[in-house]
């Protein structure tokens, strides 16, 4: 019996722990069940919330969430439930941060629940759905509205998705998401808000201002195409947002050009028409409508990537390329366009770079908070505006890292929408509820060619700027009215991401014409170099970074053009590629040809290859070269000695930068060398010596046969 006894606890207490195993482990066992579902077989993301911040008031108003609902399995889900929760108000700016981060509910025990909405039919394998969930707030506890907004901060609203495997299922959880809504009984001080706006694009154009590489840009700037939809935005928000305009001069120069006439650059060579006038005319014609709405500044022609430029010791230049260049842009952004608010690309400069910048006359340099760190864990964040370490004379405008992450994908085009709208809303909003009784500042800057969403765009900017919280300031403005705070030293940035073959290719052609310039006129170098300075800074355009195939082309393009001058001169080679000296000092002709349609100053040089002595030609210095002929210059040399020498003969610039190729000569000398003269005399007095001798022994024999005699 004891036994028995004995085998019956054994066996209460094996099924005791296989219970307990499976309370402790309820996924083991739903992956074990195929009716159970998995608690994320539903995605569910927040795409809209309206308003995204409500009203503080008695009465009660409406709230509007769209939820987009996606079924990951192959089952049909039944009776597919939204709950809705509001949880306690945030006050804390890193518990904000970290709850979108990583979504969940906080506190069971202090949420507040909204009304369940239950879906009007199954949801099906993989199908997605928007649903509209209509709520409403009030500061109210009574349960007259779903969310009572009753003390300030950010709430965060929990949705909670139940569903069944089988019509007569159980519902459980299969999905959650969690969105924000800012409160304030009391109007605090706002934060105001500085949206940077670029118009902006990559070059299209090399040389030449008639001729362009694409037809591209005119599909950009017609109805639907980015740059028509990125100015559609500072159109729509005018009279409520000033918005800080950045214009690359170089875009506009374009379509002025566009306007008039151009050419294009076709397949296999062919040049055609371009077709993009009207358009070009039209979308300047709403530029200028629009720009005394807004304040404007201007980035160097090209915008070219200053930081990648001046690392590698290049200039660059913020005026225009010409006078025509200058009038054309001067008829439609205004003769007084100033470049006072500076935006290297990526909000990332060295010292040298920012130093630069502020002599190029930049008042306000915008820099990311990876560059200025200082402020970048405070809680509440120090306001945007901060002086520029080492530097006097200009503040740098400083974004948050956090706020950038959020703001790029809610403005483009198919990103992910309204859905972020109120994550930023939230953190903009939170620097108000942390310190209420001052105002605050911040800076948005969208990606440098931004392609937005114009609907998203403009009420993204509404809603960031007149809540009752916010308020716009353009950086011209916030720099007379905002105080700077001390971001901490400034951080060199990492490498610039411009393509290494872009920046070598305009840093050999600086070098070429820098050295090249020796050989001409002031008056030809200007003749022959026009549009080079255009076409190194359109190579080294801060847009490569993110175009690395059309880099290449540009930079190939410029490598060609470069080659091209420098082949344009060289050393003709002989017919039969050898000369004969019969001195040991005489004149050898050199003929240069010069393709060019300028004159050149030019050197030749004559090397003996492997450095073999006995031949040396003397340095003429400097010869002239007419535009377009050859001409026969005169090289004194001298040999040392009689035989044969390979001559290495090289067309330089007066700088020493080597023209053309190479051409080797062959030099034959029979004449004796001063060393051979001397051995000559010295054997032929040797031999008449000899001679001497023989002759006074001879004397001096018959004169003893004489005397013998």
């Amino acid at each position: 019996m004891r036994l028995v006894r004995s085998s019956r606890a054994g066996a209460a207490l094996t099924l005791l722990g296989l219970v307990a195993t499976a309370a402790v482990t309820p996924r083991a066992a739903a992956f074990s069940d195929p009716g159970q579902l998995a608690d994320d077989a539903v995605t569910v993301a927040v795409q809209d919330v309206a308003p995204s911040t409500p009203v503080y008031s008695a009465k009660v108003s409406p709230l509007t969430i769209t939820l987009a609902l996606t079924n990951t399995t192959d089952r049909t889900l039944y009776t597919t439930t939204i709950n809705g929760e509001r949880e306690a108000p945030l006050s804390t700016g890193d518990g904000l941060r970290d709850l979108i981060a990583h979504p969940r509910q906080l506190d069971p025990d202090s949420t507040s629940e909204m009304h369940p909405m239950v879906l009007d039919r199954p949801l099906g394998p993989h199908e997605s759905r928007a649903v509209v969930y209509k709520s409403s707030t009030s500061n109210l506890s009574d349960h007259s509205s779903d969310i009572c907004l009753c003390n300030p901060g950010i709430y965060p609203i929990d949705f909670t998705v139940q569903a069944a495997a089988a019509a007569d299922g159980v519902p459980t959880k299969v999905g959650f998401a969690q969105s924000f809504i800012p409160s304030f009984p009391d109007t605090p001080q706002p934060v105001r808000i500085s949206w940077l706006w670029p118009l902006i694009d990559r070059p299209h154009r090399m040389m030449s201002d008639t001729s362009f590489r694409d037809d591209d840009l005119v599909t950009s700037v017609r109805p639907g195409g980015r740059l028509d939809r990125a100015l559609t935005v500072a159109e729509r928000v005018a009279k409520k947002v000033r918005l800080t305009l950045v214009i690359d001069p170089e875009l506009v120069d374009e379509l002025a050009v566009m306007s008039q006439h151009y050419t294009v650059q076709a397949d296999e060579g062919r040049v055609v028409a371009g077709t993009g006038g009207p358009a070009a005319a039209a979308w300047l014609l709403r530029l200028r409508a629009t720009l005394h709405d807004h304040d404007v500044s201007r980035t160097p022609y090209a915008d070219p990537d200053i930081a990648a430029l001046t690392a590698r010791g290049l200039p660059w230049g913020i005026g225009a390329f010409d006078l025509a260049q200058q009038q054309r842009v001067s008829a439609i952004l205004g003769p007084s366009m100033t470049a006072d608010i500076a935006w290297p690309a990526g909000e990332a400069i060295g010292s040298q770079g920012l130093q630069e910048l502020v002599r190029a006359g930049a008042a306000a340099v915008i820099l990311n908070d990876t560059t200025l760190p200082g402020g970048a864990n405070q809680s509440p964040r120090l306001d945007a505006l901060a002086p520029l370490p080492g530097v006097a004379g200009a503040v740098a405008a400083v974004t948050d890292r956090t706020l950038q992450a959020a703001l790029n994908p809610l403005l483009a085009i198919g990103g992910s929408g309204r859905g972020r709208l109120p994550q930023l809303v939230a953190q903009l909003a939170m620097r108000a509820v942390e310190a209420p009784q001052r105002a605050h500042y911040v800076v948005l800057a969208p990606a440098r060619q931004v392609d937005p969403d114009p609907v998203a765009a403009v009420r993204t900017m509404l809603d960031t700027t007149t809540a009752r919280w916010a308020a716009p300031l353009s950086i011209r403005q916030a720099m007379t009215r905002v105080a700077p705070v001390d971001h901490g030293s400034l951080v060199a940035p990492p490498a610039s991401p411009l393509p290494h073959v872009a920046l070598e290719a305009a840093a050999q052609a600086a070098e070429f014409e820098n050295s090249f310039r020796s050989a001409l006129s002031a008056p030809d170098a200007a003749l022959l170099f026009a549009g080079l300075s255009a076409a190194i800074q359109r190579t080294a355009s801060a847009a490569w970074r993110q175009d690395p195939l059309r880099s290449a082309g540009y930079a190939s393009a410029l490598d060609r053009k470069i080659a091209g001058w420098r082949n344009s001169v060289q050393i003709q080679r002989p017919s039969n590629g050898s000369y004969t000296l019969a001195s040991t000092s005489a004149p050898l002709f050199v003929t240069v040809i010069n393709k060019l349609p300028v004159p050149v100053k030019v050197r030749v040089s004559l090397t003996t290859v492997n450095g073999v002595v006995g031949f040396r030609a003397d340095d003429v210095g400097p010869q002239e070269v007419p535009a377009g002929q050859k001409a026969p210059l005169r090289i004194p040399v001298h040999v040392q000695r009689a035989g044969r020498f390979e001559i290495a003969a090289d067309v330089t610039t007066p700088a020493g930068d080597k023209l053309g190729a190479t051409v080797m000569l062959g030099i034959n000398s029979t004449a004796l060398g001063r060393i051979g003269v001397i051995i000559t005399t010295g054997a032929a007095g040797v031999l008449v010596l000899a001679l001497l001798m023989r002759l006074y022994r001879r004397w001096r024999f018959r004169s003893a046969q004489r005397t013998v005699a």
